[in-house]
């Protein structure tokens, strides 16, 4: 009751404020009013009646001084002519920086140097001032005006990611991959959703799984997430999951692959990913890391941003899912513009190259590999996956529907239906990427709905396959409750401790 009537009072003052205004001009009037009624005594006068009407009318005049016209004519041309110009030259963008330096420098003249522009800044339009002319140039300024500033706050915004994530690259560097904190809880479980788990918790045909059935789409979201760790730490955390003996980390093998690919290139690539081997289920997985620091986003912005401005555009026309078809050739044609570039971002090569030399080289009998991977890793997963026809899960990762034909050699619409699956939490912004192909698993996120962001953690998604799947045989997570707010794993039998205990959690009284 307390707070109902505070919440009252706090509405009655805000109304109160808000017609301060209207009551000094109610009262004005009532003064004009009782003014004339004293004259009108004074006079004597005749009439009846009397009407008084009030009319209010705003007018705000601003105009810049020359020296404000300067400023911003010199600030306009510094965000919107020379640091574009001069970013696409430095990064090597000939072809679309000489392009974006002609249409400028013709849209400036334009704008800058129009006649009828000058000639109205001067306030010298005689002889040219009739109804039509005026009212023709008029509408015309004002949907130009309009179009205009329509384009430069949707590039604006462009510049301002660009140079957030440009910003965020030189800040944190090249990560080298960290420690996971999670601490494995081998003696809790988190038993399977009794009444709808997710459907694909056990995969099916067409990929093969590094344990049990049951655990097959939570092994793969922890695959991805081990992607992230240092080479010393992979081992022991993989022994914690699967079991001493049941799985190898081949870093011998990727160290090799990588110096020889170095070699061919003349520099060595950014991209990081890991060989686990299966003897028992006689398969390999390679794991790829996604995006850990700034440089990782911008091979994300490049790799994928056409797509993206082309969804954009695809959503603010009329029925724009009709031009979905011709999407893929006009991103296609933009690809050509800036080969150079995407060649150097192009790391999904050597991954590609990595799974057909472990082919070549027989290192499970048939040739049972698979390829995981979250985030950047995930969109190089299933690239990989479908050029070497081999099957790929991903973890949050950017799409291939629209850009497929960007990719050397191209992939094909049936191998991303066939040979990728994408597992997309919801809210999550880069899954959005591109679009999803036929094989995708929606899956819930529990972050703050003002944090979206949290949504990207594969941390996040491990716990929530683990608490929607179940454990199994897989141990929990302290960072589950901890960091991400699910419930209080059960005990297995395998210990007598608390979970509290177990997690240095001060017990609930």
């Amino acid at each position: 009751m307390a707070s109902s009537g505070t919440a009252v009072i706090v509405a009655s003052i805000g109304v109160l404020l808000c017609s301060i205004s209207s009551l000094k001009a109610s009262y004005k009037t009532f003064q004009t009013y009782r003014d004339l009624v004293k004259e009108d005594e004074i006079t004597n006068s005749k009439k009846k009646s009397a009407s008084m009407y009030r009319v209010n009318e705003s007018i705000r005049i601003a105009t810049p001084t020359p020296k404000v016209r300067m400023v911003l004519f010199f600030i306009e041309g510094i965000l919107f002519y020379l640091i574009p110009v001069i970013g696409l030259f430095a990064s090597g963008n000939y072809r679309i920086g000489l392009t974006y330096f002609i249409f400028a420098s013709f849209s400036g003249v334009r704008q800058y140097f129009n006649v009828a522009n000058c000639m109205a800044e001067l306030g010298s339009l005689d002889g040219l001032e009739t109804d039509e002319i005026s009212d023709a140039g008029i509408w015309a300024e004002k949907h130009a005006t309009s179009a205009r500033d329509a384009w430069i706050v949707i590039f604006s915004v462009f510049v301002f990611l660009f140079l957030t994530v440009f910003l965020g690259a030189v800040g944190l560097g090249v990560d080298e991959g960290s420690a996971s904190n999670f601490v494995p809880l081998p003696d809790f479980e988190y038993k399977e959703n009794e009444f709808m788990p997710y459907p694909t918790c056990r995969l099916g045909k067409g990929i093969s799984t590094p344990g049990d059935p049951e655990s097959a789409l939570t092994d793969f979201v922890f695959l991805s997430f081990l992607a992230y760790v240092r080479p010393n730490e992979t081992q022991p955390i993989l022994d914690s999951w699967f079991g001493e003996g049941n799985a190898y980390d081949f870093q011998e093998v990727v160290d090799s692959f990588k110096q020889s690919y170095v070699g061919e290139l003349g520099s060595p690539t950014s991209v990081k990913y890991k060989l686990i081997h299966f003897p028992q289920k006689d398969m390999s997985i390679v794991a790829i890391r996604g995006t850990s620091n700034g440089w990782d986003a911008l091979t994300d912005a490049q790799l994928w941003s056409a797509a993206a401005l082309a969804q954009y555009v695809r959503g603010l026309l009329p029925v724009g899912a009709i031009w979905t078809p011709v999407l893929r050739h006009i991103i296609s044609a933009v690809s050509v513009a800036e080969s150079k570039q995407l060649e150097e971002v192009a790391y999904y090569k050597e991954t590609t190259a990595f799974v057909e030399e472990l082919k070549k080289l027989n290192i499970t009998n048939g040739n049972n590999i698979q390829i995981t991977g979250h985030s950047l890793g995930g969109g190089l997963a299933m690239i990989s996956g479908a050029q070497s026809q081999t099957g790929a899960v991903a973890v949050s990762g950017p799409n291939n529907i629209l850009s497929r034909d960007t990719f050397v050699p191209k992939i094909s619409l049936d191998d991303i239906d066939n040979m990728m699956f994408n597992i997309v939490p919801d809210r999550d912004p880069v899954p959005r990427f591109d679009d999803l192909g036929r094989l995708y698993q929606r899956v819930q996120c529990r972050a703050p709905m003002n944090n979206p962001l949290d949504c990207h953690s594969v941390g996040r998604t491990l716990c929530e396959v683990l608490f929607e799947c179940g454990s199994h045989s897989r141990p929990v997570y302290c960072a589950c409750v901890k960091d991400y707010g699910y419930d209080y794993p059960i005990p297995n039998g395998l210990g007598t401790r608390t979970f509290e205990e177990a997690c240095g959690i001060e017990e609930k009284k």
